[in-house]
């Protein structure tokens, strides 16, 4: 079986490296990228295609809500 796509979503680095440590012990999961801003979510989903965004709800420069509907759009 295919592991799951994760990109992950935070403006705080440790806490985007605590999540990739994390994830990364799970045969079933497969972390492909992160972003720390709504911008770089939006483009780096497009770019990747992953099959879930773990995504933070209070960026820099806007809501992880409107990252959401941005990428889905």
């Amino acid at each position: 079986m295919k592991p799951i796509s994760v990109l992950i979503v935070d403006d705080h680095e440790v806490v985007r490296v605590g999540l990739q440590t994390v994830l990364s012990r799970q045969d079933s999961l497969n972390v492909v990228g992160e972003a720390a801003t709504v911008t770089d979510a939006v483009v780096e989903s497009c770019r990747l295609q992953p099959d879930v965004v773990l995504m933070d709800v209070r960026l820099p420069d806007g809501s992880g809500v409107d990252a959401c509907r941005a990428i889905r759009d």
